[in-house]
């Protein structure tokens, strides 16, 4: 996994164990301070430093990443609440001179469908909680998104977001496994207050899409 800093922001492309592609833009004009002065693009593997970093983090930690030269990663948490700390954790990390893009997918505006992200977290809870229930559909039919899991004894959990419309003649379904739906949660935890939306994407012949907004950018997940 593979961060590409330049001047417009930090960004990812990256397939993952589970046989999901992530994408994160943070675009650099989000940030409350964004500087850049290397030359050329810089690709870093940070994530299992980002991840160590997080389990100190709150939400109303400041976080500062800073590269001073080449080579050389530093990831800095100071909090602002009560009891103060700084916390700075230093690395050396590889810069990557050759990176390989997962291919990319362009979708329709009128095919995303817009879930409230604690709708959404729901669906996937009681998804993950029937052990079960290892494999999830989702459907696209007259408009709506369906989500729906059988067990071995008939049982079926099933979801519908959307708008029906009669006119909407296109069918597209899939089959994915359980634990890709339950831990995209954790991602559509940061969307930002204004919206606590997500949108599913649902397209023939496509991954299935689900992206999320924060204050800094967007995050997407594409389900292989």
């Amino acid at each position: 996994m593979c961060f590409t800093i330049d001047e417009d922001g930090i960004h990812l492309k990256s397939l993952t164990t589970i046989n999901q592609m992530i994408e994160v833009d943070l675009h650099a004009s989000n940030f409350d301070e964004y500087r850049f002065e290397f030359d050329e693009p810089l690709h870093v593997g940070i994530e299992s430093y980002i991840s160590k970093s997080f389990k100190i983090m709150k939400n109303k930690n400041i976080v500062t990443l800073y590269i001073t030269k080449l080579g050389e990663l530093i990831i800095g948490v100071k909090s602002t609440s009560k009891g103060a700390f700084s916390y700075d954790l230093s690395v050396i990390t590889e810069i990557v001179q050759n990176v390989s893009s997962p291919p990319l997918y362009t979708y329709s505006d009128d095919s995303a469908t817009a879930i409230s992200t604690s709708l959404f977290s729901d669906m996937c809870k009681l998804i993950k909680s029937n052990a079960f229930c290892h494999e999830f559909t989702v459907t696209k039919e007259h408009g709506t998104a369906k989500f729906s899991c059988s067990t071995p004894d008939l049982v079926t959990e099933r979801f519908t977001f959307g708008q029906e419309d009669v006119l909407n003649s296109m069918l597209v379904h899939n089959c994915y496994k359980s634990d890709q739906l339950f831990r995209i949660t954790k991602i559509v935890s940061f969307s930002q207050d204004s919206s606590k939306i997500v949108n599913v994407y649902i397209e023939k012949d496509k991954p299935l899409l689900i992206t999320s907004k924060s204050e800094l950018g967007i995050i997407k997940t594409y389900f292989l």
